[in-house]
């Protein structure tokens, strides 16, 4: 090596080791809840259009941490009680964004109110028709929160039915125990429902502008820097709304959103 090159190969090394060096001595957690299609357990690996998307972006920094599937009170609380653990995919609200460093939005989202449509039944045309029904709601998440902050209540002295997966909801309506359901239009994409049975009864326009992967406020700086950086290459390389077509192609399930 020629002397011109040595500091040049020298400044390198010691970029590479740093970069290294951080990585190494920052232990990351990714935690996330069932929720198809975002992200979902198939053949005993998560999958799902958000955790390609999360998985991307790890791929481009250095960090390759595992992603574990919780209830997601539980997954919310270790990523609130903790730094380093990045949560996906959740709603960025005025009450969290004290909280969190937000990499996104990843993945785009309409909530919504749905019935069976063969529950003739049921009419809402406001919000404050919600109340008369019992509806099926993911303890502490977003939409949850939502509900409550409008005055409804969990039961028994409200009309809330909490549950600790959006998957108990889903049988739950099925089998008629239930009368309403909350959920981002997105799901039919993956067809693990039938949504040739439901019908939207009431947007949730407040809720839908988006989910993001987020980390604690107080978490390694490079880590989070590295995130971001990532997350904008993404986007402007096209790799991003690559991934997210699934959900953006709104045509297989334009039935449900009648």
């Amino acid at each position: 090596m020629t002397d011109f090159f040595r500091p040049l190969f020298t400044a390198l090394t010691l970029t590479c080791w740093l970069s290294w060096s951080f990585a190494a001595e920052t232990n990351v957690d990714v935690v996330t809840e069932l929720s198809a299609p975002l992200q979902f357990e198939e053949n005993g690996r998560i999958v799902g259009v958000a955790t390609e998307i999360v998985r991307e972006l790890f791929a481009r920094t250095d960090w390759q941490p595992e992603i574990k599937m919780l209830p997601w009170a539980r997954a919310y609380q270790n990523a609130l009680a903790r730094p380093n653990v990045a949560i996906y995919s959740i709603a960025r609200t005025p009450e969290r964004e004290e909280h969190f460093e937000w990499i996104g939005p990843i993945v785009p989202i309409q909530f919504g109110i749905y019935r069976l449509r063969s529950r003739n039944d049921i009419s809402v045309t406001s919000l404050a028709d919600l109340r008369r029904y019992t509806i099926g709601v993911v303890q502490g998440d977003v939409r949850h929160l939502y509900l409550q902050k409008q005055g409804m209540q969990d039961f028994p002295e409200g009309n809330l039915n909490t549950v600790s997966s959006q998957e108990l909801n889903y049988r739950k309506l099925f089998a008629g125990r239930i009368d309403l359901i909350v959920m981002g239009s997105m799901t039919c994409v993956t067809k693990r429902i039938d949504c040739e049975q439901l019908t939207l009864v009431h947007t949730l326009d407040e809720l839908s502008e988006g989910l993001y992967l987020a980390l604690r406020k107080g978490s390694d700086s490079t880590l989070v820097a590295s995130l971001q950086s990532a997350f904008s290459t993404m986007y402007k390389d096209g790799k991003l709304l690559a991934l997210q077509k699934p959900l953006v192609d709104l045509t297989q399930h334009a039935n449900v959103l009648k």
